[in-house]
């Protein structure tokens, strides 16, 4: 891979948390709570479903993919995950729902960094993983305090 496709990479990844630092500030405005908590689990939801189809998409692209078929079902996880988030923050408790968001991120890097070490992923993915999950939770928690009354 390329020095541009390599910034571009990090660029996008980078702004692609600009809807959940900005949703996490936005909590700590009595006035835009709910609604910064509700934009922000739906856009966990469809990160989770981005993070699943990377999967697909590296088993696809393989001539010879390891346990094809254990890497597509884990692909498909990551959007029930989000999507059953999104169900419990709308229709249970918000703060639980951005919680369950944030074990769908943690749950997923731990798989892939088991995977990364048996070689399955591209290099420097893991790396920029692990800096964008830290962010995406530590804004998925900081929404869901701001949901819980203490």
């Amino acid at each position: 891979m390329n020095i541009t496709t390599k910034r571009w990479i990090l660029g996008l990844g980078l702004g692609g948390l600009l809807p959940f630092v900005g949703c996490a500030l936005a909590t700590t405005v009595p006035a835009y709570q709910g609604v910064a908590q509700t934009v922000m689990l739906a856009y966990a939801a469809v990160i989770l479903s981005f993070l699943g189809a990377v999967h697909w998409g590296l088993v696809m692209s393989s001539d010879n993919p390891h346990r094809p078929g254990l890497r597509l079902v884990f692909g498909v996880v990551p959007s029930l995950i989000g999507w059953a988030a999104l169900l419990v923050g709308q229709f249970g408790d918000m703060s639980l729902g951005l919680g369950l968001a944030a074990i769908g991120f943690v749950a997923t890097i731990i798989v892939e960094r088991d995977w990364n070490r048996a070689g399955l992923l591209p290099p420097g993915y893991l790396n920029l993983r692990m800096l964008l999950s830290v962010l995406v939770c530590a804004s998925l928690l900081i929404a869901s305090l701001r949901g819980i009354s203490l």
